[in-house]
């Protein structure tokens, strides 16, 4: 065509395209099939052409890009070239600028007529180029950033065209959230991203949205200098995407007025920057974004000034000095100056003006200006006048009255304890595994002689206890153990004095043994004080008739009763004294019955006479109203603990705040007492009581008043003491003629005190002692009889009580005279004898005065014998103390070197022990119990938990147990705990300050040393306030504070709003959304968008709505992943839910001895290992970013989606731990996901698809989790509990009467499943085996939530008279062993067989073992077989035989030796009565003996109920459980709902029980959408018993290597070494299809990288 060319052809237009379309076609042929070679072309153009101006066309400047990093090469530094892209240089290409746009100043140095693209171009390789290479370009390269740098100038900083490599460097930076800084421009998004390709994909589409088609492929291969290049050099504008993402910054982050045209106007006038500089300098705020929205304009200042000062710092400018009114208008010369005194006379003239405009219209509207200032006057005057009454009667009466008068009571506070029949299963429960330990152990018995601890279990006894204790004895006799005759004997015992106390009513009978006081004076000069026994006083009795004697010159005894003679006068009574020491003798003897009636004490706190009273009252089965008027978690939790100990069958205590100082108080308790029962809310129900005994014992103590100065307190105390008194009686005695009950009076005993000033110095005490008697002569003249009863108590000295405890030093000097002093226990006693029939007849009758003195009376001047006593010690105290003192000063002289030893031994302290708990092995010797399970089973077909971990409210799995078990933390628990919360951490190095060297734990927070023994007293209380359930903390969930909860409320303005700046895309989306009640306009000045909505207009607001729920169990505080060596840019991308399990997964494979998880390749193929990781709701974090704050219109990471799927959590799991291949089966399963992932993980080892499995589940706590769970009603209502005077710990009680919903938690738990053969084979530790996995659904219903019973199903089987020959393990071993001698038969014959083939056709050696081999396998295979077939599946396809039955048979098991059930326990009504149920059915249609009780463990009242993860944490604590024998309880369970009663075969516990040992344990777990699960799981033992003696010595030596290991491992982490995330696998990507496919593929340690490589 060439060579034929004529400029005729261009004439036809036809002829002219097919020339055009031949040569286009010709070109690209060229393009596609010649080697390209731009780099000769570029140096042809630029050296030999002398080339001015480079015009690229085409859709991107990749070609100007290319030439530009061709350009900053040495050899073209000279070289001044234009380099113009069609379409985004098309005004230079076309000369299309105005002069002034076009041409750079003269004055700053640059040629008038240089293109702005050349100019930007060199400014940009002298800004990218280090200092030292920016020194050595050519000055002339700079003379436009000299201009604009130039400093203190006072002119605007001339602008600079915005450069493609700015915006790209500015959005990578935003998306990685990293300082603008840490960007390195000469590197590609894939190094900045490392290997993030969501993050990538996210960042490339963000470009592709800001440049368009600009945009060359595969940008993220190319460095951000030649991104930059190719988008654009120079003239870039603000593309789409950074538009949207700068105005979301102003409209989310600064405060109200200040948009983004204020902040344009402040860079323009204060900092002299240009339009294009103020682009660049945004780009910049972009990654400087303020983590809230900024308070004031103040305050966003300030940030726009650091925003501005690093826009300086990196575009190498100074800002001109701000010098008056010039930096503000920019540098430009200074305007007209006005006076202040005009500007204020100006602004008064304005003001007044305004003032007579408001006149003007209140005057038309019909408005007083003034009405609301007098109305404020007269609330004033009315103020001042009710302050001054106030402060009178403050000066009058005092702060210690008026706050002492401030009324408690409250009915909703009421606690109620009345389920003692619990409490005495559970005490009958504890006594007998004493007793079994005890034998165990060697220990001397001596229970059964407790006859104190038999008689209270005796008066609690009923149907119940007794059925418990048969259960016992028959389970006892059952073994042949000589070891546990004791507690046979103990529980036959029991067995029968709890029997024939059927029927009868129980009595208080004391059998304590009275006390004495003694004071020691030690060599050191310490006073000892303690109460001992008193030698001449072995019981009761003998007290009683040493209080009858007389011991003065005809006095009478010590405690006597007296009557009123004629004359008014109280003497000693003969037959009223008979009455009441015979009264005594029954109180311990044959014991008084105090069932049926109802008693009010008060003022019985901790320690008090009160405290004793209610004791015997509850042992002798009453009803009791006890107050405090110190109400809190520590007072109810006294009263919890004296119910359960000594609570009998009948009895029920109540206990409710009261102050006896307050008259409102009085009415209140008195309308509680009388009032109707029942209602809609039993906490909140009146008693509907009347009263046989009142007990007006509250006093306040005022010790140090002399009457010289009686004040405020003293006259409390007279209000509490004597007043109120009074007034109490009174409003009984009223309520009493009310409910028309005159023939059952009430005996009230009332306080009395020989201390009628005798002491001295304890205010009015004394006069309202002598007041009260004025009680006896108002019984006959206020006719009180009928309705009360009057019992004067005269108490003598008591000790250990409030008002005499400061006393106790001197009580033994003062017996010495004569004169008897009381334990509180005693007084109680006298005073319980006013109560027997033989008294309180008499009180009916007359008022009676109990003398209980014990001789005070007879010892005169005892305020003056007090104080010389304590002086006598004080001085012989002090004399001693000297004395030692000179002794250790005499010793140091003469022996400084052991002296010196002694001195430095205080500073000496115990280090704690971190270990990983690993079971213990067990020798050949002790399993021979069981030695006939040896070669029972097939061990590849044998699940066994190998190692365990969590997350959870409490740290880990083993700083939860300890809580759960013990109630505290020990040193080494305190210590892992107080690190996971970050308080302290470890270090080995110099000292700051001092320079000496320091190995052990330092505080966080100022890096002072902290000792091991020291660390639980300092940081114990903020870890309990920070751990567990308690208040939600916001800052551990992404802010949410359920007080302002926010929730968005349409609401439609009356009036046309304000206008706000938007982009112009969201102006243009504004008026899309709202159409014409909206307006939108272009701002001519800064082309921003205003936006103003119109009247009628819907918009939502936002609106602080209360949540209910304010309480979880939230991971501890300070908790962060970052501490266990997860690296930073893992933490950001993935869910917490994550990081929870990836923590979690470690501590269970240490747990397993496996520190490095590489090295399970070294036994197992990478196939073998597989994960069915659960949850029940997914990333939390992650769902609430998609949907809520994307509908907010938040920055949300491209790359959520994929952290809500369920599936990722195992991923990460894989990817950054494990690299297997094996099995991968994540599910969910609501609150029952870990038992279903357990479930799935054993049936993938069963079946042989896999030889280890990590199991377990994992949830959060969120915003959206609470509120829904709380519109389900599932969960407790924070506000109600807190009411009801509960404390956040106590406000999840399963099975409790007053329960009323979990508490949300959060966590993960994991456990490592290996098979038997592969846990033995790798020397992994055996926790627990997996003796049954079941799940089930239930039937038709319309509720999700509710409850179900399918897993009854596991019990399913055909009853039957007689059970069926193989549950017996003797019959089905008998049954193998025959088998497998014909099988042994048949495999040698088939190996002579084949000898003889291979000897005739004359095979090789190797032919020969490969046959030989084969034949062994098979057989091997055909033995696990029939172990199947008569051990480990004997009962499968059997309906006689139920899955459970069958699965504790395959151990020589039977329903009888679950020793604990692991309850799902939610706290809810239907939850935990439906598994009581479910259990109870169970247990029963097995066959277990009645009354063998399983004690139930319900761990969520400590963690809350974490989800999905809940049955992982309830699993390690079985596991826990059968490593130390030890059944921990429910430390909330205050009072067992009675509903539960009937489930006999279930115990509550609310205390941890040590046993002998736990055989098996069951575990059930519910979950919305019916899922039933359950576990059976048996102690380690059974497994270990199959081995034969040299199996199991390899194993354990294999055991203790891997202990040590996973201790040393362990302790490393928390001193500074990491978990180990891995950053590639064990193999290379060319061994990576190999390995896989060859099943033989095993790893191996390399010692010199350290590292397990294949």
């Amino acid at each position: 065509m060439l060579n034929n060319w004529s400029d005729a052809l261009l004439e036809t237009p036809a002829e002219k395209s097919r020339l055009a379309a031949i040569l286009l076609v010709e070109l690209l042929a060229y393009q596609i099939a010649a080697p390209v070679q731009w780099i000769k072309t570029q140096d042809h153009l630029f050296n030999a052409r002398g080339i001015e101006r480079l015009v690229e066309i085409g859709p991107s400047p990749v070609l100007c890009g290319m030439a530009a990093k061709t350009l900053r090469a040495p050899g073209y530094a000279s070289t001044q070239i234009t380099l113009l892209h069609s379409e985004r240089n098309r005004d230079d290409i076309y000369y299309l600028h105005s002069s002034e746009d076009a041409i750079v100043n003269a004055d700053a140095g640059g040629a008038p007529n240089v293109p702005v693209a050349t100019v930007v171009q060199k400014e940009q390789i002298a800004r990218e180029a280090s200092p030292h290479e920016q020194t050595a370009l050519p000055s002339e390269q700079f003379n436009t950033n000299t201009a604009a740098g130039k400093s203190g100038s006072g002119e605007p900083i001339a602008d600079v065209a915005l450069q493609g490599v700015e915006v790209v460097r500015a959005i990578v930076a935003f998306k990685t959230k990293q300082p603008l800084g840490n960007v390195d421009t000469q590197q590609s998004i894939k190094t900045i991203v490392a290997g993030k390709s969501t993050l990538q994909n996210e960042i490339v589409g963000d470009l592709q949205k800001e440049f368009g088609s600009c945009v060359p492929d595969k940008p993220e291969m190319i460095s951000l200098q030649e991104l930059g290049a190719a988008v654009g050099l120079s003239g870039v504008v603000l593309g789409k995407y950074t538009q949207v993402l700068i105005a979301r910054l102003f409209s989310s982050k600064m405060p109200g007025g200040f948009s983004l045209t204020s902040a344009r106007t402040m860079l323009q006038s204060a900092y002299g920057l240009g339009q294009e500089r103020q682009n660049a300098l945004l780009l910049v705020a972009l990654t400087m974004e303020p983590s809230a929205r900024l308070a004031g304009e103040a305050e966003a200042g300030k940030w726009l000034d650091s925003v501005a000062q690093a826009y300086a710092a990196q575009a190498g400018i100074k800002y001109a000095p701000a010098t008056g009114s010039a930096a503000a208008a920019g540098g430009q010369a200074q305007g007209p100056v006005v006076s202040s005194a005009e500007i204020k006379k100006m602004q008064h003239a304005q003001r007044e003006h305004i003032r007579q405009q408001i006149d003007v219209l209140a005057r038309h509207a019909g408005i007083n200006l003034r009405d609301g200032a007098r109305e404020a006057e007269s609330k004033q005057a009315s103020a001042e006048q009710l302050q001054r009454k106030l402060d009178s009667l403050d000066a009058e009466l005092g702060n210690d009255y008026a706050e002492g008068i401030m009324p408690r009571f409250d009915a909703l506070k009421v606690r109620r304890f009345d389920s003692s029949w619990n409490w005495a299963r559970q005490e009958a429960y504890e006594w007998i595994q004493q007793t079994i330990v005890a034998c165990g152990s060697g220990v001397a018995c001596a229970g059964i002689d407790d006859e104190k601890r038999i008689y209270q279990l005796q008066s609690r006894a009923d149907e119940k206890l007794v059925l418990l204790l048969s259960g016992a004895v028959e389970i006892l006799s059952a073994d042949s153990s000589a070891a546990l005759e004791p507690a046979k004997r103990l529980a036959e015992r029991l067995h029968e004095v709890c029997k024939q106390s059927l029927g009868s009513q129980p009595g208080f009978r004391e059998l304590s043994r009275p006390m004495q006081p003694q004071t020691r004076i030690l060599s050191t000069g310490t006073v000892d004080y303690s109460e001992v026994v008193r030698a001449d006083e072995l019981t009761f009795g003998d007290y009683v008739e040493h209080m009858k004697s007389g011991d003065f010159d005809n006095a009478p005894p010590l405690i006597h009763l007296r009557e009123q003679a004629d004359s008014g006068q109280w003497t000693y009574s003969e037959p009223l004294s008979a009455a009441y020491y015979a009264g005594l003798g029954d109180l311990c003897g044959a014991g008084v019955t105090f069932a049926s009636k109802t008693a009010l004490v008060t003022g019985c706190g901790r320690g008090s006479i009160g405290a004793e009273i209610v004791r015997g009252l509850l042992m002798g089965g009453a009803r009791v109203l006890a107050t405090t008027s110190s109400y809190s978690r520590t007072a109810t939790l006294y009263y919890e603990d004296m119910y359960r100990r000594y609570g009998a069958r009948g009895s029920e205590l109540v206990v409710v705040p009261f102050n006896q100082g307050s008259v409102q108080d009085i009415e209140g308790l008195t309308s509680f007492v009388f009032g109707k029962s029942g209602g809609a809310n039993n906490a909140a129900a009146e008693l509907g009581w009347d009263l046989d005994y009142v007990f007006p014992f509250a006093a306040v103590s005022d010790i140090g008043s002399v009457i010289t100065n009686l004040g405020s307190r003293s006259e409390l105390a007279q209000r509490v003491i004597m007043t109120n008194v009074l007034r109490l009686l009174g409003s009984i005695k009223a309520a009493k003629e009310r409910a028309g009950r005159p023939t059952r009076p009430s005996l009230v005993v009332l306080p009395l005190s020989p201390n009628h000033g005798t002491f001295g110095g304890d205010g009015l005490y004394g006069e309202c002692k002598i007041a009260l008697e004025t009680a006896f002569n108002r019984w006959h003249s206020e006719a009180w009889e009928g309705f009360l009863s009057i019992a004067g108590a005269v108490i003598g000295w008591t000790r250990g009580t409030g008002l005499m405890s400061a006393n106790n030093l001197v009580a033994q000097e003062i017996e010495s005279h004569g004169m008897r002093t009381f334990s509180t226990r005693e007084m109680a006693f006298n005073i319980l004898g006013l109560l027997h029939p033989l008294v309180s007849r008499i009180a009916h009758r007359q008022p009676v005065w109990a003398d209980l003195n014990g001789g005070m009376d007879r010892l005169g001047g005892l305020s003056e014998f007090v104080g010389k006593a304590r002086a006598a010690i004080e001085q012989r105290s002090d004399i001693l103390r000297l004395t030692a003192r000179d002794k250790a000063l005499d010793y140091a002289m003469t022996h400084p070197k052991l002296s010196a030893g002694l001195a430095a031994a205080p500073d000496m302290s115990p280090l704690a022990n971190f270990c990983s708990h690993f079971p213990a092995s067990k020798d050949y010797s002790s399993l021979q119990h069981l030695r006939h399970l040896q070669d029972m089973v097939n061990l590849d077909k044998v699940v066994v938990i190998t190692g365990y971990g969590e997350v959870g409210p409490y740290g880990n799995a083993e700083t939860r147990w300890e809580v759960e078990a013990h109630g505290e933390l020990s040193v080494a628990g305190c210590i892992e705990l107080a690190w996971i919360m970050g308080l302290i951490r470890h270090v080995n190095a110099p000292q700051a300050g001092t320079g000496q060297h320091y190995t052990g734990w330092v505080d966080a927070k100022s890096g002072e040393a902290v000792r091991d023994v020291d660390v639980k007293s300092r940081y114990e209380q903020y870890m309990l306030e920070h751990t567990g359930i308690r208040l939600i903390e916001p800052e551990l969930v992404l802010g949410y504070d359920p007080a302002k909860k926010q929730a968005l409320r349409e609401v439609q303005i009356e009036h046309d709003m304000e206008p706000f700046e938007a982009s112009a895309e969201d102006a243009a989306a504004y008026k899309t959304s709202n159409g014409d009640r909206v307006d939108v306009w272009e701002n001519s000045d800064s082309g921003s968008w205003s936006v103003r909505f119109l009247k009628g207009a819907l918009i939502r607001v936002p609106a602080a709505v209360g949540a209910t729920r304010l309480v979880a169990g939230l991971i501890p505080t300070g908790w962060d992943a970052s501490r266990f060596g997860i690296p930073e840019d893992v933490i950001k991308q993935v869910d917490p839910v994550t990081l929870y399990t990836l923590v979690a997964t470690v501590e269970a494979l240490v747990r397993s001895g496996i520190t490095d998880p590489y090295e399970l390749y070294e036994h197992f193929h990478v196939s073998e290992v597989g994960n069915t990781i659960g949850s029940g709701l997914g990333g939390g974090q992650a769902l609430q970013d998609m949907f809520r704050q994307r509908s907010l219109d938040k920055e949300v990471r491209g790359d959520v989606l994929q952290e809500t799927f369920i599936s990722t959590i195992q991923a990460w799991v894989n990817m950054l731990l494990m690299s297997s291949a094996g099995p991968v089966k994540p599910v969910v399963g609501a609150c029952a996901t870990a038992v279903l992932s357990i479930d799935t993980a054993v049936d993938s080892i069963q079946s042989g698809k896999a030889k280890v499995m990590i199991a377990g589940g994992v949830d959060d706590f969120f915003e959206e989790s609470s509120i829904e769970f709380a519109s389900m009603g599932a969960t407790s209502n924070t506000v109600d509990e807190f009411a009801k005077g509960r404390a956040p710990s106590e406000m999840c009680r399963p099975c409790t009467s007053t329960r009323s919903g979990f508490m949300e938690g959060e966590g993960a738990g994991v456990v490592v499943l290996m098979s038997a053969s592969a846990a033995i084979k790798c020397g992994a530790p055996i926790y627990g085996i997996v003796g049954l996995t079941a799940t089930a659904t239930d039937k038709q219903g319309r509720s999700v939530p509710a409850p179900g019973k399918g897993v009854l199903g596991s019990a399913r089987e055909v009853k039957s008279p007689l059970l069926s020959r193989l549950l017996n393990v003797d019959y089905r071993r008998s049954k193998l062993q025959t088998q497998l001698s014909m099988l042994n038969v048949a495999e040698k014959e088939e190996l002579s067989e084949l000898e003889s083939e291979l000897a005739d056709a004359g095979n090789d050696d190797a032919s020969v073992v490969a046959f030989r081999n084969e034949i062994k396998e098979s057989y091997e295979r055909q033995r696990k077989s029939l172990q199947d077939t008569w051990g480990n599946e004997f009962w499968k396809q059997s309906r006689a035989i139920s899955p459970l039955r069958g699965s504790l048979a395959v151990w020589g098991l039977t329903a009888d030796d679950i020793d604990v059930a692991s309850f799902h326990g939610t706290s809810t009504k239907a939850n935990d009565k439906n598994e009581s149920s479910v259990l109870d059915a169970q247990l029963r249609h097995l066959g277990r003996k009645p009354g063998h009780v399983v004690p139930a463990v319900c761990q969520k009242w400590l963690t809350g109920h974490p989800k999905g993860a809940a049955a992982s944490f309830m699993l390690n604590s079985v596991l826990q459980c059968l490593r130390t024998g030890l059944i921990p309880g429910n430390r909330n369970a205050d009072n067992i709902d009675s509903e539960l009663k009937e489930y006999d075969y279930s115990l509550y516990l609310s205390k941890s029980i040590q046993t002998a040992g736990i055989k098996a344990a069951l575990l059930k777990s519910f979950g919305f959408g019916q899922l039933g699960s359950e576990m059976l799981v048996v102690h380690s033992d059974y497994v270990l018993a199959t081995l034969g003696s040299e199996q199991l010595e390899a194993y354990n030596s294999k055991l203790q290597q891997r202990n040590v290991k996973a201790d040393r491992y362990w302790q490393d982490v928390l001193i500074g070494k990491r978990l180990f995330v891995k950053n590639k696998p064990p193999y290379t990507a060319e061994q990576e299809q190999e390995i896989y496919l060859n099943p033989l593929a095993r790893a191996h340690y390399d010692s010199v990288s350290q590292e397990y490589k294949f």
